[in-house]
């Protein structure tokens, strides 16, 4: 993965990351979700607390790369990747830190 996407992810996790409360997700939202879910093998059951809570990570993270992307004197590019729908435990963990 391109080193300068990997440090875009880094800083969305680390800063960017409270799930949206309170907003509905769109049919292209949960579609876009679910086309992530497949290519990534992810299992939360439809519905569960899980699943809500990695949609609305899925779905603001996104909306950060969209935006990233829209830019029109963007230096860089924004992707979603496997990291997308994680919270910031999973992430930080996965780097190493610790509680």
């Amino acid at each position: 993965m391109n080193p300068i996407v990997q440090s875009f992810v880094l800083i969305v996790a680390l800063f960017g990351a409270q799930p949206l409360c309170g907003e509905a997700a769109s049919a292209e939202d949960i579609q876009a979700y679910e086309a992530f879910r497949n290519q990534y093998g992810r299992s939360e059951q439809h519905g569960s607390s899980d699943y809500q809570q990695r949609l609305a990570f899925f779905i603001q993270r996104k909306s950060q790369v969209d935006a990233q992307n829209a830019k029109a004197n963007k230096t860089w590019w924004a992707k979603v990747n496997k990291f997308t729908d994680m919270t910031d435990s999973e992430y930080r963990s996965m780097l190493g830190y610790r509680p």
